[in-house]
């Protein structure tokens, strides 16, 4: 370390600007999507995605055993559920920017709404809570009492095909994983 930029000699320590840069992944379980499948093909499109939790769902019941679609747990499932939601009401988040930069604020929109003008009956917010019901649905039983290392344990121990998580736990995912992990983008409806 002392050979670092970042290290200072006189007051014997590294000082120096973090950054960090991650993305978010569906991780998934090979062997058992071609258990369940007979293909290792991941979706690629959100029709796809919910056509293969629906399929797992099915599997696990008419096998009589404990496998979800997807681990979950409070942490994990914003990921997703932020975007699903975000994917149908962007439009009308932009028309309540007021400043046209687009960035909208969590104010901007508080502000809008007690202005009247958006509603939790629109049919953006509508569609976006459909959606997370929709999927909310394929994630483990019980999983927003759960913590993150849960969720990474319950897909490690095979009691879930698939889990959604940002690439800072990549490396855990694949050293713990007694299976081949594959890795997708979150599929977003169109």
């Amino acid at each position: 370390l002392s050979n670092s930029p970042s290290y200072n000699k006189n007051l014997l320590n590294t000082f120096g600007v973090p950054n960090t840069i991650f993305t978010v992944r569906v991780f998934y379980n090979r062997d058992l999507l071609r258990e369940i499948t007979g293909t290792e093909d991941h979706p690629v499109d959100f029709r796809q995605f919910v056509d293969l939790c629906r399929q797992i769902k099915t599997h696990a019941t008419a096998a009589g055993i404990s496998i979800s679609p997807l681990a979950g747990s409070r942490e994990s499932s914003d990921h997703i559920f932020n975007r699903l939601f975000g994917s149908q009401t962007q439009r009308l988040a932009m028309k309540l920017e007021p400043t046209n930069e687009l960035l909208t604020r969590h104010a901007d929109i508080t502000v809008a709404y007690l202005a009247d003008k958006w509603t939790l009956r629109d049919p953006e917010v509508l569609s976006g809570f459909g959606l997370i019901k929709l999927v909310g649905d394929f994630f483990t039983p019980g999983f927003q009492q759960l913590r993150r290392d849960d969720a990474v344990f319950q897909f490690t121990q095979e009691a879930a095909v698939m889990i959604v998580s940002g690439s800072y736990d990549s490396n855990s995912i694949k050293t713990q994983a007694p299976f081949d992990v594959g890795v997708f983008n979150i599929p977003m409806p169109k």
